[in-house]
């Protein structure tokens, strides 16, 4: 009988044990994924050709009234001669009526193609980044956004403007 009473209690400390590792793992998790108010005001800023080089592949947003608002914005992001390893990048968006900053979901993609592009000896294979999700806080119709850059690599941070306002999806005749 004690027996029994020891495995019931090593069964139970597992499944508790485990559900907190995966309600621990969806914390982190959602936390990554939301969308925050982020202060830059202490942050330097670099723009384009100071070293820095930035290049959008995709930028845009489509609005679906059921889903949210898909955001997609795709790229990558270099200062001349400093290897992004490590390396973050954030996108954000500026809100260009209240000056606010706003923090994606961003992802690091590897760009091997960056490397080529700017061939100076530098390796810029992690400069890529990716964001891509959906939301619906943003008001696309009444305001702008202007796409920014949070790179940080090591111990710096530069807040990097793209000088793009982010656009909505063009609808084109094969996407029905």
């Amino acid at each position: 009988m004690e027996t029994f009473h020891k495995k019931k209690f090593i069964v139970n400390f597992i499944l508790i044990m485990t559900a907190c590792i995966v309600l621990l793992c969806g914390f982190l998790s959602w936390n990554e994924m939301r969308v925050t108010e982020v202060d830059v005001s202490n942050i330097p800023k670099s723009t384009v050709g100071d070293g820095v080089k930035i290049g959008l592949d995709n930028a845009y947003y489509q609005k679906n009234d059921l889903a949210g608002t898909q955001i997609v914005i795709k790229g990558w992001c270099v200062i001349s001669g400093k290897e992004p390893n490590p390396i973050v990048t954030h996108v954000l968006l500026r809100d260009v009526n209240s000056n606010i900053y706003y923090k994606l979901p961003t992802t690091v993609v590897t760009r091997d193609d960056v490397t080529e592009y700017i061939n100076d000896g530098t390796d810029y294979k992690y400069s890529g980044f990716e964001s891509s999700f959906k939301y619906s806080g943003f008001d696309f119709e009444s305001t702008s956004y202007e796409i920014v850059l949070l790179y940080e690599i090591g111990d710096e941070a530069y807040l990097i403007p793209s000088g793009q306002i982010i656009s909505e999806k063009e609808e084109t005749d094969d996407e029905e």
